[in-house]
């Protein structure tokens, strides 16, 4: 592919990721693009932009087949605004949702030896229910010290153990202390949305969630209930000068700082 056909397929890519990342009610905007594109021949740099960068692959379908059918798999393989704002905040606060639940990812638990002098010992903690109850050595290393010490990390209520040292090599841990919630991830609690709509549209008269969302009229409360709480806290602050999407992250942002307190 020539350099100008690549600029061409990268700008036909960028306005159908435009479109799909408002969601599903783009459709009708998209099939217009499909007819610009071919009003300006350039269907089949169309044809190309979908199987790069979508592995779509349409030279057996009509126009109108092709619109309907690439429509869904682009949107099932493209992410709204939503959600990448929606990625971005569960990486930056470790948390993470499975059903209803959020949870707090902790880090996986691990032993090590600490020494001045040695070095090469590899320990496998045996977790079981939340508890570390013994360590496996897989490599005992050499050069170790008498003052050699085992330091374990993860789960909420620390672990401790204390090596035994023959012949420069570690040759036994002792689990002195077994922690608690090792390899076990706490649940935080549940978020659930509640829609607000400003002005109730006249009976008979129905339009788009996108629409009410473009107009300004759709807003969401976020009610934040932590895991084992009879209480729960909601979170309604909503700017009009920002996009639903927007707005949602924030209060998103707010209701997983609230569950991680």
């Amino acid at each position: 592919m020539i350099n100008k056909e690549k600029i061409e397929v990268e700008k036909i890519y960028q306005k159908i990721d435009k479109l799909a990342k408002v969601g599903n009610d783009n459709y009708i905007n998209y099939h217009i693009f499909v007819d610009d594109i071919i009003k300006r021949s350039q269907y089949n740099l169309f044809k190309i932009t979908l199987e790069l960068k979508y592995d779509i692959i349409v030279d057996d379908l009509d126009v109108p087949t092709v619109k309907k059918t690439s429509w869904k798999k682009i949107l099932f393989k493209t992410n709204s605004t939503f959600q990448e704002l929606h990625k971005i905040l569960f990486k930056s606060r470790g948390v993470y949702q499975t059903g209803p639940y959020y949870h707090k990812q902790l880090p996986r638990t691990r032993a090590v030896v600490i020494d001045s002098k040695g070095s090469g010992a590899e320990l496998e903690p045996v977790v079981v229910n939340g508890a570390v109850t013994s360590i496996n050595i897989i490599r005992p290393g050499q050069n170790y010290s008498a003052s050699a010490s085992v330091v374990i990390t993860g789960g909420i209520i620390p672990a401790s153990a204390t090596p035994v040292v023959i012949g420069s090599k570690i040759y036994q841990v002792n689990v002195t202390a077994t922690g608690s919630s090792h390899n076990r991830d706490p649940k935080l609690g549940v978020i659930n949305e509640v829609d607000n709509y400003i002005s109730i549209l006249p009976e008979g008269i129905v339009t788009s969630d996108l629409f009410q969302k473009l107009t300004k009229n759709k807003t969401t409360i976020l009610i934040a209930t932590k895991d084992g709480a009879t209480q729960s806290a909601t979170f309604s602050s909503w700017d009009i000068g920002r996009s639903y999407d927007k707005n949602l992250n924030k209060l998103y942002t707010s209701a997983i700082d609230y569950l991680l307190t």
